[in-house]
């Protein structure tokens, strides 16, 4: 019985990574976390979600380590699950939160205006080292193709998080629904709480 239930365990847990993947619009042999070394800012100016604006790679070069994804606020897919997970880091760092860079970069820019970003942190309840940018789509493309995620339409966007710790160092990706602490120790610094608050 008991080699059953194991069996059946790990056939279970198969099964849900099998959807996790198909649902995130991952290809299933890719790898889930790849150090990046070809990975380079583009030079552009985004906007921020107060409406000031936001020159790269100044924005994120300040030293902090940095943790970055891409969403748009329509979509009812993967999106709120990507911001969750963001607001579990930020939650899970507690004080320490300031001592790090949150980007979220919409994929939608024609739509993701200012106000509706703002409106989006605030229900995430985003603090201010988690800023939420647009821009033009033509700035947005640069900046999926820098991190090459660029797949045309903002529909099949990937569920993938960028962690770096310092600008003089590799960018690292992690592909899917990523447990926080795993961004976190990727950061390269500790949780001070053991559980998310909501």
């Amino acid at each position: 019985m008991k080699l059953f239930n194991k069996r059946f365990a790990f056939v279970v847990s198969c099964l849900l990574v099998c959807s996790s993947l198909a649902s995130a619009n991952i290809d299933s042999t890719e790898e889930v976390h790849v150090i990046e070394h070809a990975i380079t800012l583009p030079t552009l100016q985004l906007i921020r979600q107060d409406g000031s604006s936001a020159k790269f790679p100044k924005e994120l070069d300040d030293g902090k380590p940095v943790v970055l994804t891409f969403i748009f606020t329509s979509c009812k897919g993967v999106c709120p699950i990507m911001s969750h997970v963001m607001k579990s880091v930020q939650n899970k760092l507690g004080d320490h939160a300031k001592d790090i860079h949150m980007a979220s970069i919409s994929l939608d820019p024609e739509y993701d205006t200012p106000s509706r970003l703002t409106e989006y942190a605030r229900a995430l309840e985003a603090g201010p080292q988690w800023i939420h940018y647009t821009g033009t789509n033509t700035d947005i493309v640069k900046f999926e193709k820098a991190f090459n995620i660029y797949r045309g339409d903002k529909m099949n966007h990937l569920t993938v998080f960028f962690v770096r710790r310092s600008p003089s160092e590799p960018w690292e990706r992690f592909l899917g629904f990523v447990n926080p602490d795993d961004l976190i120790k990727a950061l390269g610094l500790e949780s001070s709480s053991t559980q998310d608050n909501h």
